[in-house]
């Protein structure tokens, strides 16, 4: 997938924020450019590259195309590269599958969730929105500087760098750092 040939649109933001330099990027169209699932829109994005080695590596590539309806918080190059060296290729071991699966897995959740989606569970949570992921671990979304804040088990933070990549199956937006599950 080509990014530079999309059409980013800035996210629209709440009723009670005011324009920011801060608002994140949508991608318009990708469901409607071949009609394809969240897995195959993530492998067509460099940014992903890691991410999608991951997938592969702990068998999670057909649960996540057969999902009818997900939202994956993905985790870019970069947010990867922060964790402790030789961590990222610890896990790609055959025999850390099962911890893999996990890290992954907490970085999906049910349903169809746009950023516009996310910013109103938010605002009706009054100021936090809570999900439970797939792995069973929950993720708590902010709002911090007009961006979405997503904060793990350990109370380390993440923010959505690119939002709203439509797929058949689901959404994808990208995260500066990798989540981690207790």
């Amino acid at each position: 997938m080509n990014l530079a040939a999309q059409e980013i649109n800035p996210v629209a933001l709440p009723d009670n924020a005011s324009t920011s330099l801060n608002a994140v990027p949508v991608i318009e169209g990708s469901a409607a450019r071949g009609s394809r699932d969240v897995f195959t829109l993530a492998a067509g994005m460099n940014e992903n590259a890691t991410l999608v080695t991951a997938i592969k590596a702990c068998g999670m590539e057909n649960k996540i195309r057969n999902k009818s309806s997900i939202t994956i918080f993905a985790p870019s190059n970069a947010a990867f590269a922060k964790l402790p060296p030789g961590l990222v290729d610890q896990l790609m071991k055959p025999e850390n599958a099962s911890i893999l699966n996990k890290l992954i897995s907490y970085h999906i959740i049910e349903g169809n969730h746009s950023t516009a989606s996310v910013r109103e569970a938010i605002k009706a949570g009054k100021g936090r929105a809570t999900y439970t992921t797939l792995s069973g671990n929950k993720l708590i979304a902010t709002i911090e500087e007009n961006k979405i804040r997503l904060t793990d088990d350990g109370n380390n933070a993440c923010f959505i760098t690119l939002s709203d990549i439509k797929g058949t199956n689901g959404m994808i937006h990208m995260l500066d750092k990798v989540a981690l599950p207790r």
